[in-house]
């Protein structure tokens, strides 16, 4: 067997040279150099690896942002539908007559309202809404009497009718603010 190599050589190794004519133009040292690689690729895949984590840990820092707001949003939101709540409490309890005053000074049906009048707000107690975990904030609410709801004032026999209110509850803090409506009724 090593005498068939040895003859193969002989005989055919010379041919495989001029077979391939350009291996004879690298100079020799260079051929099978092959020391750069290892360090080229692992710097190729390093730099990948930092492309990805920097692309990973921009979309965490967006995904904190949008959780904190997402937050807020909800917190100023249970606040506003509570300051709409303790309004209709309100309104529930209220004499009639304190009502009736109220009422004759209240809104028309198609008169806008704008909500960014400070002087129409009330601030909600603080002991319902200001609690010690969270001292700041400004949690307000708004009632207009819309008037006697069509329908409401048909029954003969009892004096009373039934009254539309627009209750709005407003929550703000931490540059997050919110507002809501609710649609209330009394008869009175």
């Amino acid at each position: 067997m090593r005498h068939f190599t040895l003859s193969f050589l002989r005989n055919y190794g010379n041919g495989c040279n001029k077979m391939i004519p350009f291996i004879k133009k690298v100079p020799p040292g260079l051929r099978n150099n092959e020391e750069g690689f290892v360090l080229v690729t692992s710097l190729m895949i390093l730099l990948v690896l930092m492309v990805v984590g920097i692309a990973t840990t921009s979309t965490t820092s967006t995904e904190v942002k949008i959780a904190g707001n997402e937050k807020r949003y909800k917190q100023n939101f249970y606040k506003a539908e509570g300051a709409t709540l303790e309004m209709a409490q309100i309104i529930e309890n209220a004499p009639d007559n304190d009502l009736k005053d109220w009422s004759t000074s209240g809104l028309d049906r198609e008169e806008k309202v704008d909500l960014d009048d400070n002087n129409l707000w009330i601030d909600a107690s603080p002991t319902s809404f200001q609690s010690s975990l969270d001292p700041l904030g400004k949690v307000r609410c708004l009632a207009i009497d819309k008037g006697v709801s069509k329908g409401g004032s048909l029954d003969m026999t009892n004096p009373s009718r039934i009254h539309v209110f627009d209750i709005y509850g407003h929550a703000e803090k931490d540059n997050s603010n919110v507002t809501i409506m609710i649609g209330y009724k009394k008869r009175y």
